[in-house]
């Protein structure tokens, strides 16, 4: 009998293999620039947890960009033209009548994010 182990156990016993647990229902794909190094993804329960972490990027980039600045001011449009910018954004979006996810480029999240302003 082989005793192949296929996880890394610190007590030489063998580890049962978790099915992975589904608890978000947005994922952020993001690749910065033209540079597979600058890829990333970010999870999140839903769409405005999504826009909030965009939000967060653009402010880094202002603070980056801005360091004696105490304030960040900036519009919505600067915003939108943020995600433009952007190589690459798609928000997969959990729908629960399809059992899985709906990807959404940067026309779709640009909308949510005029959207999301509009109800504020």
């Amino acid at each position: 009998m082989s005793n192949v182990k296929t996880d890394i156990d610190t007590d030489d016993q063998p580890t049962e293999r978790k099915p992975l647990k589904f608890n978000n229902v947005c994922i952020l794909l993001v690749k910065l620039i033209d540079d597979e190094n600058s890829r990333f993804y970010l999870d999140f329960s839903n769409e405005t947890e999504a826009l909030a972490a965009i939000t967060e990027m653009y402010e880094q980039v202002l603070r980056k960009e801005r360091p004696d600045k105490n304030r960040l001011l900036y519009s919505l449009s600067d915003l939108i033209e943020f995600v433009e910018e952007i190589q690459e954004m798609v928000l997969l979006v959990y729908e629960k009548t399809h059992k899985g996810f709906l990807a959404h480029g940067k026309s779709w999240i640009k909308a949510l994010i005029l959207s999301q302003a509009g109800s504020c």
